[in-house]
């Protein structure tokens, strides 16, 4: 599935550091991971995915999302990111982490259904995280989830 865009572009070291500087506002890595971005028409990077924290065993993975355009997380790409967590790597929990202050984020796991837990002073004094648990029962129940 996840060659269905041609400006897709899989496991480049330049989406690492693309969302990391947006959600961190510092360059930075994961650790192992793997990643999903789209370029727009000019090559740039303008949305990107990090997947992270990948536990085979418990079924579990971790993603931190990045986009420089306000819907650069449409529901086309959203399902793309749920069949490669849900299908693909069989994973049954996804783990969003994001600053509880960015509205469109927020907005969209919220759509996606889950359970959202903000964490006080996770990223430091007087800064909060988020994270958005969203098992593959609730993902499928979505509106946003494409069944095949």
């Amino acid at each position: 599935m996840l060659d269905q865009s041609s400006n897709l572009v899989v496991n480049d070291p330049a989406i690492v550091s693309f969302v990391h500087r947006i959600v961190f506002d510092e360059h930075g890595d994961f650790g192992p991971c793997a990643t999903l971005g789209w370029v727009d028409d000019d090559g740039l990077l303008e949305t990107g995915v990090v997947l992270h924290n990948y536990l085979p065993y418990y079924r579990t993975i971790e993603v931190t999302m990045a986009s420089c355009k306000n819907k650069g997380f449409h529901v086309g790409r959203l399902n793309m990111i749920a069949d490669y967590v849900f299908n693909q790597l069989n994973c049954y929990t996804l783990v969003i982490r994001h600053d509880p202050n960015h509205k469109i984020v927020n907005r969209i796991c919220k759509l996606l259904g889950g359970t959202e837990y903000v964490l006080a002073n996770l990223r430091g004094p007087g800064l909060d995280d988020c994270m958005h648990i969203l098992t593959a029962d609730e993902a499928r129940q979505s509106k946003f989830w494409r069944q095949k």
